[in-house]
């Protein structure tokens, strides 16, 4: 029996001495159970088994039951070694509890592939906010959502694998990813691997947001980490406007990536309406998030293996790159970064259709962009199959395919040795060694510029904007 507060005494079901009845157990109470007046009792722990972090107590009115007493027992560390333990965790998470400043560890392998319903920790309408550590342990099997879906500013989430083969889902890590300057949300030691397909978006989170707003035209700090991340997943996209490795969408946030690479082959196909972006670290980043916050993009020490590539008949640009598809209104520096994989951009469209593709970035927009030692030594390829003309153009760069509305690169000390090829059906193309595209990027070209023997021999365009003040030497490239 159990006693509350000394008034409600009795079994599951029977009535106390005020005639109510109550009920319990480790779920939520079901809508059609019990009249108005009873009482539930939900036992809490994180696994199954455990009840030693409490109890919730609901009271049943007219339009359903309402917790009324929250009785839980935090505790500093919770930990986690079983799939029901994760959907328990999942459930707290969900109904509204707050972990902030706690962690929750996985001591064991999960494997998920018998739970059917799966739905992802945290919603729209209550985040994830705390500390997921997954102890080195894999969570496998997981095929129906994201595993998480929103993860709150300050949030870390490190130290496991996640396997997951997934269609028609936004994305397999998470799907909302909120900065702060003030609360540092970190992404460690993670490895995805598996399959996105059909309506995909990106291997990891569908998107990033800035959650304060930024003095325009001021350099803002960072607010997301990625650190020592590995992105495996194959995504195969068909009929969205993107298919990336890392994250699908910046919307203002300054998103800082320190030795992360990517393996997993991605590839865009369909409609793009809107345009279309492929790339293996961030699609589309762009002034956005609160207070309409310029970005910062900062890539060190980073890595592409995986081939990246578009061919869509919509209408747009297709941007493709080989760590960014698009920046527009803000920055990006890359540093001691390198692209091995191919990148390709076909566009099939009749009209204003231009195909972009760039070793480290598609296309930048009105932003500054900053390479220092980095190199590329994929194939890069843009084609347009139909007629080709000044709004239907192929643009390929070495290092950035091309820009619309104005940019400024610094490039300094880099290789450039993949080959790059435009090839329209007519004429307008626009190829680059170090940057395709017309003169709207500013170009300055510093210390030694490594290229092969053949191409400083036929001097081989390298970009149609260099600046007057660019001092850099040709250096033929030799294979380590």
């Amino acid at each position: 029996t159990w006693d509350l507060v000394g008034k409600i005494q009795g079994p599951q079901g029977d009535a106390g001495e005020d005639g109510t009845k109550w009920y319990y157990g480790s779920e939520e109470p079901a809508a059609d159970q019990g009249k108005v007046g009873d009482f539930y009792m939900r036992k809490f722990g994180v696994e199954a088994t455990d009840d030693t972090d409490g109890y919730m107590i609901y009271v049943k009115g007219g339009e359903g039951w309402t917790m009324f007493v929250d009785a839980t027992f935090p505790r500093e560390v919770y930990e986690i070694s079983t799939d029901d333990g994760l959907k328990a965790f999942r459930d707290r998470i969900n109904g509204g509890m707050d972990f902030a400043d706690k962690t929750f560890r996985l001591t064991e392998d999960v494997d998920l592939s018998e739970v059917t319903d799966w739905v992802p920790i945290g919603s729209s309408s209550h985040h994830f906010k705390g500390t997921f550590d997954g102890g080195g342990n894999t969570i496998s099997g997981l095929v129906k959502d994201s595993l998480f879906d929103y993860v709150d500013a300050g949030s870390t989430i490190e130290n496991f694998t996640l396997e997951a083969n997934i269609s028609n889902k936004a994305s397999a890590l998470g799907y909302v990813l909120c900065g702060s300057e003030t609360e540092i949300t970190t992404v460690k030691d993670v490895t995805v691997t598996g399959t996105l397909t059909g309506s995909a978006y990106a291997g990891m989170f569908y998107n990033v947001r800035s959650d304060i707003p930024s003095t325009d035209g001021e350099e803002k700090g960072t607010e997301v980490v990625f650190e020592n991340c590995v992105n495996d997943v194959d995504v195969t996209s068909n009929g969205t406007n993107r298919a990336i490795g890392f994250v699908g969408t910046n919307y203002g946030a300054s998103i800082y990536f320190h030795n992360c690479v990517n393996t997993g082959n991605v590839s865009l196909t369909g409609p793009g309406a809107n345009g279309a972006h492929a790339g293996a670290f961030v699609g589309y980043s762009m002034r956005g998030g609160a207070g309409d916050n310029l970005f910062r993009l900062t890539f060190e020490g980073c890595r592409n293996e995986g081939s990246i590539s578009s061919e869509s008949t919509g209408d747009g640009r297709i941007n493709v790159g080989g760590f960014v598809s698009t920046t527009q209104n803000g920055s990006a520096t890359f540093i001691d970064c390198v692209n091995t994989g191919s990148v390709s951009s076909i566009n099939s469209l009749d009209d204003a259709g231009n195909a972009i593709a760039g070793g480290l970035l598609g296309c930048c927009n009105m932003g500054g962009i900053v390479m220092e030692r980095c190199t590329n030594t994929g194939a890069i390829t843009a084609s347009v199959t139909k007629d080709a003309n000044v709004k239907c153009t192929p643009q390929a760069g070495g290092l950035i395919g091309g820009a619309s509305g104005g940019g400024n690169a610094v490039i300094t000390d880099c290789t450039s040795v993949g080959t790059v090829t435009a090839s329209p059906k007519g004429g307008n193309q626009y190829p680059g060694l170090v940057c395709g595209g017309n003169t709207q990027v500013k170009v300055t070209l510093k210390g030694k510029l490594y290229l092969l023997q053949s191409d400083i021999d036929s001097e081989t365009v390298l970009a149609r904007n260099i600046a007057e003040e660019s001092d850099y030497t040709k250096t033929a490239y030799v294979a380590e």
